[in-house]
């Protein structure tokens, strides 16, 4: 007898928790007037249940989450990220397989270029150098963010981060 739950149901129990956790803790926060930091959200439940189901289907079970504000994609090689998870980590789950992992990087890449409405502005990270290097690109944008409520950033072009240069460059978004 099989324990793993069907990708269907997953994806449902996926929906329910993020309206569950939507009405428990982000609302009465956002209502008290303080920010909600979250780590993985909509876009997330897009990238990796999107390797089972229609993306149109997964967007109508999570309809009603709320638009963040600003998502910030930490993006890196699958090689180098299941070296990091590896070294923190004594068990892997359903969705960290190489060729899972590969399919999930590219459906990111494939919702940035989407530009879906659902998913809010989107700025990319190139998380393969060094940690530092990574919190400050982060810092600078919140900070940008939190002083503008902008980004600043013309509608074809995303910011960056981890180029050569000291502050960040602006790429295409399909670099």
């Amino acid at each position: 007898m099989s324990t793993r739950l069907n990708s269907r149901t997953m994806a449902l129990l996926f929906a329910a928790d993020r309206i569950d956790h939507i009405r428990a803790e982000i609302e009465p926060n956002l209502d008290n007037g303080r920010t909600v930091i979250s780590d993985r959200y909509l876009m997330s439940t897009l990238a990796y249940q999107g390797l089972y189901h229609d993306r149109e289907w997964l967007l109508s079970i999570n309809r009603f989450a709320l638009t963040p504000d600003l998502t910030i994609f930490l993006d890196t090689d699958v090689t180098i990220a299941r070296t990091r998870f590896r070294s923190t980590r004594w068990s892997s789950d359903i969705y960290e397989g190489i060729a899972e992992q590969k399919q999930v990087r590219e459906n990111y890449h494939d919702l940035m270029n989407a530009r879906i409405g659902a998913l809010g502005p989107i700025v990319r990270i190139d998380s393969s150098v060094a940690r530092d290097r990574v919190r400050r690109a982060i810092c600078a944008i919140v900070d940008q963010f939190m002083e503008t409520g902008d980004l600043k950033q013309d509608e074809h072009v995303l910011p960056l981060f981890g180029s050569d240069d000291a502050g960040g460059a602006a790429a295409r978004a399909d670099s």
